[in-house]
């Protein structure tokens, strides 16, 4: 079975203005948001043409992540989606834009371990610097024809967006949109949790947001410098209950504790949320060697999460390692930022040591 709700209901805005299917989908050539507003996106004949593949059967290009992930035995997006079932099956039918994923700009105030400069522009001196190649900043929408066809031809049959960053909290043209946005709209933002106005959210029935933490304290500020944990311990609080999830990037940098970041959201009564890193290959926890997966899986087996129970049988794929990439990443991070991986990951460095995988 091949289908999957997203292209049916939903368009995913990148943050270069790339207009896709959802946040796994493929660029399409030929739609951007300077060119297409998002409804023509979405009743282009590419949109069509992967809904007829989708629907007859026919594993779309599109959707390779999912497909990727799938064959692997990993939960894909699609498979989520389906399982949810929190949508209407007449869409097959008659598909209709319900769902926005909006990624209005790579402006972000934090330089994650995990991102590149494609989703932070607070990447790109440093990126520059390690390779020389130059990175653009993807301005987010400022003129006046993109939310007037967003107000006319998007919101008719809206009900749910996602924003995604960058830091969408940070971009004025989120809270333009916020303005002109039915109260009855479900809203989901995915944070870095640095800024929070509670202001902006008065008007609606429901937000959910979700603050993404790599690590706790020490571990949190070193990979999504230069935020400080104690100015995010001071919004996690000011969002109350709309606060739904921690979710968090898993990769060779955090992965020995991630539990540690599980336990904190059930501190918080709320949801934990890991998302496996499988590109790039370099950060990725099959970059470690096989024998450390084993010890960290170890670790970790017993613990009750599901979701620390997904990243346990990944770490046993069978994958040829690229562990001195992830050393030459670390030691190029660390020297640019001042900063010691040995230091704030020290117990796990101790078991890089037992195996002599030095960083």
């Amino acid at each position: 079975m091949t289908q999957c709700p997203f292209p049916f209901r939903s368009v995913m805005v990148k943050t270069d203005g790339n207009l896709t299917t959802c946040c796994y989908g493929k660029t399409i050539p030929g739609l951007n948001r300077t060119t297409h507003t998002i409804a023509q996106a979405f009743n282009s004949i590419q949109f069509q043409t992967i809904r007829d593949n989708l629907v007859s059967g026919i594993k779309d290009s599109n959707c390779q992540k999912c497909w990727d992930l799938e064959a692997q035995g990993v939960e894909s997006l699609r498979q989520q989606e389906l399982r949810t079932e929190e949508f209407d099956k007449d869409i097959f039918v008659n598909p209709r834009l319900e769902y926005l994923f909006l990624s209005l700009s790579n402006q972000c105030n934090l330089k994650c371990r995990t991102c590149s400069p494609v989703d932070s522009s607070y990447w790109i001196n440093e990126y520059e610097h390690r390779t020389g190649i130059k990175q653009l900043i993807y301005l987010e929408p400022d003129d006046s024809e993109f939310f007037s066809s967003f107000k006319n031809d998007t919101l008719p049959n809206l009900k749910e967006i996602a924003f995604v960053g960058g830091e969408p909290l940070m971009m004025k043209s989120v809270h333009r949109i916020l303005e002109n946005l039915d109260p009855r709209v479900s809203l989901t933002f995915y944070t870095n949790g640095t800024f929070y106005n509670p202001d902006i959210f008065t008007k609606f029935t429901d937000v959910n947001i979700a603050v993404s933490i790599d690590g706790v304290d020490s571990r949190f500020e070193y990979m999504r410098h230069p935020a400080k944990w104690s100015t995010l311990m001071t919004n996690l609080n000011l969002m109350g209950d709309n606060l739904k999830a921690i979710t968090c990037t898993v990769s060779a940098y955090n992965v020995w504790y991630i539990d540690e970041v599980a336990d904190f959201a059930g501190s918080m009564g709320i949801e934990f949320m890991a998302h496996i890193l499988y590109a790039p290959q370099e950060l990725s926890i099959l970059a470690l060697p096989k024998d450390i997966r084993l010890e960290i899986s170890k670790k970790l087996s017993t613990h009750p999460s599901d979701q620390i129970q997904k990243i346990v049988e990944y770490l046993k794929t069978d994958s040829n390692d690229d562990w001195e990439s992830f050393v030459n990443d670390v030691k190029q991070g660390d020297e640019y930022r001042n900063e010691s991986y040995r230091e704030i990951f020290s117990e796990f460095c101790a078991i890089l040591d037992r195996y002599d995988k030095k960083i």
